[in-house]
């Protein structure tokens, strides 16, 4: 994220392209942590993701992509390697079915409305940055006298400090980001994770007996997998259709099987 030190486009630094995290897999800002087979669950804290997304505005970021922001789970019992779970259990805000996942939901929820009250100052205002030692960094966006913004950074591991910036006063808590609207109160500090109280159930649904549905099993016999094509000229009307069948991937699971694909047409 250091290395992150641009600023957005203003009427100053027009020529200066917006600063784009489309795919933050892997970095400070992504929620997955790959899970090992047998190990415990990883987590990433809601506080590490918040300042890293902080930060990253700090240094002239644009847009950020969580990698991810929802969950998913691929109930398939084939659809997995092998020694490798199905689940995209990824700790992300929103699990694989939807639900909040507290408190990360909430504390990068509060840290999005947070920039957006700052929006004109970031996407208008010229930006200057005053490093105030220890680790300490403010970062101003200034449109005019009337409307600014503030990043303030604390990158030091092991100290709080309290730092004063144009009058007032800041307590910046160790590793953590605060947000100061117009640069004159805090509305937002990466490390304090406010009190979200959520619970999470599940209730049966009666489905209605007018429903009707049919099950047949197929036979473990040559299987082959087909793909949806459509060839240049084929008439609009005609409507794509997908063929599914059933894989069987016993052999290849204890690495005695073998497959061939022809091609593949998009």
């Amino acid at each position: 994220m250091e290395r992150r030190q641009r600023m957005v486009p203003s009427a100053a630094t027009i020529l200066s392209p917006p600063l784009i995290l489309s795919d933050d897999k892997g970095m400070p800002t992504s929620c997955p942590r790959f899970k090992k087979w047998g190990q415990p669950d990883p987590h990433q804290c809601s506080e590490d993701v918040a300042f890293a997304v902080a930060r990253f505005f700090q240094s002239g970021g644009t847009f950020q992509n969580y990698y991810m922001h929802h969950e998913g789970t691929n109930f398939g019992p084939t659809s997995r390697g092998p020694y490798i779970t199905a689940s995209y259990d990824f700790d992300a805000p929103l699990d694989a079915y939807g639900n909040l996942r507290q408190p990360k939901w909430g504390h990068l929820k509060e840290l999005h409305f947070a920039i957006k009250m700052m929006e004109n100052a970031l996407l208008q205002g010229i930006v200057n940055n005053t490093d105030l030692d220890n680790g300490v960094v403010v970062t101003k966006y200034t449109v005019n006298e009337s409307t600014s913004g503030c990043f303030l950074s604390n990158i030091n591991t092991t100290s709080n400090f309290t730092v004063s910036f144009e009058g007032n006063v800041f307590t910046l808590h160790v590793w953590s980001v605060s947000v100061a609207l117009d640069c004159k109160k805090e509305v937002y500090n990466t490390a304090r994770v406010e009190f979200f109280f959520f619970i999470s159930f599940i209730s049966s649904v009666f489905m209605d007996k007018s429903l009707n549905f049919e099950h047949f099993s197929e036979e473990h016999l040559n299987v082959e997998t087909h793909s949806m094509v459509k060839n240049p000229g084929t008439s609009p009307a005609v409507p794509l259709r997908w063929s599914w069948i059933a894989a069987i991937i016993d052999d290849a699971l204890k690495r005695l099987g073998s497959f061939s694909a022809k091609k593949l047409t998009l």
